[in-house]
């Protein structure tokens, strides 16, 4: 559900407010045509989001996807764990990029196929910066009973004890993009034993996993987290060395966000 705001919302036009620890700092983003700003988290206007409050819309009948789509086995950058997480990229980064997001979530999706790539390639590839990605699961709600955004995440969760966290995780992105429906019944312990399979993973060790929900606390301590860090949730969300972003943002307010987080971090 979301929260109240306990202050009206700053309307900015071709501007972009980014606030770290109660400082305001001003970045020029032409491209965005407003951007609302609410206790200092970053809201695009222009770029979409789910949100909590989004209208329920009816479940469609499941169909089992007949052959996967097309997606990278094994990735180039370095995988570590840090805590509970599997860092992606170098982890002594001085930048750490987290994203709170939804597997069935559109705008993820979108953020998945169009920035995040750019983002890997430009960033993560040169080790300036590490990304996390932790679960905030809102597209659930929209109906009764949902539960595929959490076995999403919680299948992710099992091929991390396998080392194929981000591949994974990928995977269930290329698959949900193909899909475009949310809550369609198409993320299911059928659908998540094929991409083990694909990846080669122990798929006896998988089940166990997966069967006995071993990263609920997780899911559920990810959740939490992102209540606490922002005052509306919604996915994508994101925590760039304190600043908040919300929604499909384009790649060039990343890149903003980042290089001005670089500067600060004296890199």
């Amino acid at each position: 559900m979301t929260k109240e705001q306990n202050s009206e919302p700053e309307v900015l036009v071709n501007e972009v407010v980014v606030r770290e620890n109660g400082d305001r700092s001003f970045l020029a983003i032409a491209i965005i045509t407003a951007a609302v700003i609410v206790s200092g988290t970053l809201l695009y206007v222009s770029g979409p989001r789910n949100t909590a409050t989004t209208p329920a819309s009816s479940t469609s009948t499941a169909t089992v996807v007949a052959a996967l789509p097309d997606f990278p086995t094994s990735l180039s950058y370095p995988q570590t764990k840090v805590g509970d997480h599997i860092v992606l990229g170098n982890p002594n980064a001085q930048v750490t990029l987290e994203e709170y997001g939804d597997y069935q979530c559109t705008f993820c999706g979108k953020f998945f196929s169009e920035t995040e790539p750019l983002i890997r390639q430009n960033y993560v590839a040169t080790g300036k910066i590490k990304v996390v990605f932790k679960n905030l699961i809102v597209v659930d709600n929209f109906v009764s009973g949902g539960h595929e955004s959490h076995d999403a995440a919680l299948a992710a969760s099992c091929a991390a004890d396998q080392g194929k966290f981000w591949e994974y995780s990928d995977a269930i992105f290329t698959v949900e993009s193909k899909d475009g429906r949310e809550n369609s019944g198409n993320l299911t312990r059928d659908l998540f034993m094929r991409i083990t399979g694909k990846f080669g993973m122990d798929q006896g060790q998988f089940a166990i996993c997966y069967d006995s929900q071993k990263y609920n606390t997780l899911i559920s301590s990810d959740n939490k987290e992102a209540a606490a860090n922002f005052k509306e949730l919604s996915t994508p969300s994101f925590i760039i060395n304190g600043a908040t972003m919300q929604g499909a943002a384009p790649y060039s307010a990343f890149k903003q966000v980042i290089d001005a987080a670089l500067v600060k971090a004296g890199k």
